[in-house]
């Protein structure tokens, strides 16, 4: 039978358990380093529909345990890059906003120290694409998509020229609206080329300059 839960962090896990409820309740009674929770759904008599899937997923991660996901990309220079702007006091969470095939990416270091790659929309809303370690080995989400990908090993290759081709038309570090050739050219105005350590003052003559 399959038995289906969702984490708080929106996080579907399936498993198929052939085990009883009796079965599964007692290889959790048997695990050793079991979590309070594992112990509650081992002792209970009465199971809600929720605590039952639960108490399957639990069991058969005990029997047959979850491999530990794995870094299959680094990004050590995308990640020092948003860590010396913290460092260096400029600010205190930084970010960049880039946009590839009409999907927002959002790169935000965050207060654990890891750099979250998300569409940018609030908690639990938005899509997960994964987040860099320290150092910058990147670890998979459950949203992450083959275009996503292409975006941040551009951005670990050539900065500039990756926020210059990914711009969403505003400033990627700050999101204020671009308002000269020299911004519009590279996507980040004068300052955020400053903190990030990046060109700015380029000029495409193709570009219009939008009204202030």
């Amino acid at each position: 039978m399959l038995y289906e839960v969702t984490t708080k962090a929106g996080k579907t896990f399936a498993v198929e358990s052939t085990l009883t409820d009796a079965e599964a309740q007692a290889v959790l009674a048997e695990k050793v380093g079991a979590s309070n929770f594992e112990k509650s759904l081992a002792g209970k008599s009465k199971l809600s529909p929720n605590m039952r899937n639960w108490l399957h997923v639990l069991a058969i991660w005990t029997i047959e345990p979850r491999e530990e996901a794995t870094a299959t990309d680094s990004f050590p220079t995308t990640f020092a890059m948003l860590e010396k702007v913290r460092e260096d006091g400029r600010k205190k969470f930084p970010k960049v906003r880039l946009a590839i095939e009409g999907q927002i990416v959002q790169l935000a270091l965050s207060r654990k120290g890891t750099v979250n790659v998300t569409d940018g929309r609030p908690y639990r809303a938005n899509k997960y694409f994964g987040a860099m370690q320290p150092g910058g080995a990147f670890r998979e989400g459950r949203d992450l998509t083959a275009d996503v990908r292409t975006l941040l090993h551009a951005l670990e290759i050539n900065a500039a020229n990756a926020v210059k081709r990914y711009s969403t038309g505003q400033c990627c570090f700050c999101n204020l609206e671009l308002d000269t050739r020299e911004s519009r050219t590279v996507g980040y105005g004068p300052v955020c080329a400053k903190n990030h350590g990046l060109p700015w003052g380029a000029i495409d003559e193709d570009l219009e300059v939008l009204p202030k």
